[in-house]
């Protein structure tokens, strides 16, 4: 706590962001950390790599990158432009996977691209905030 206060003390609040607590726990077990499920920050460290991981979606990048194991998943993502599915499973009528999305894309429809070109068109659900990452959420197919 004493260290996160030091520095926001001696930060230039234009040059950078606010410093957490949470930064300091170095030593903080994985599993302690709310971090999201492995193949969700495999895929998104793949897409990083390859440069088409949205910029709008780096707000949990990351966390992302911190729970990243194993190797990325086949479908990396649907990608739209305001909203994407994470690590996408197929399901009875839609996709499964971590969805990050932002307001204008609630309650929408949206035809959101894979990295390889597949095209799907999926129902957004409501986001009650600017913006949004949530684990395990289903969106159905409307194509």
């Amino acid at each position: 706590m004493l260290a996160s206060i030091m520095v926001n003390q001696a930060r230039d609040p234009k040059k950078s962001k606010t410093v957490e607590m949470s930064d300091f726990y170095l030593y903080e077990p994985k599993e302690l950390q709310n971090l999201p499920s492995g193949r969700y920050g495999s895929a998104a460290v793949a897409l990083a790599k390859s440069h088409q991981f949205p910029a709008w979606a780096l707000f949990c990048f990351r966390q992302l990158s911190q729970g990243a194991s194993g190797s990325p998943p086949s479908v990396l993502a649907y990608i739209g432009s305001d909203c994407m599915l994470l690590a996408p499973i197929a399901a009875p009528g839609g996709y499964t996977g971590l969805f990050i999305g932002m307001e204008s894309a609630s309650e929408q429809i949206r035809e959101l691209k894979s990295p390889d070109g597949k095209t799907v068109t999926l129902k957004i659900p409501f986001v009650e905030t600017k913006i949004v990452a949530e684990e395990d959420v289903f969106l159905q197919d409307v194509s």
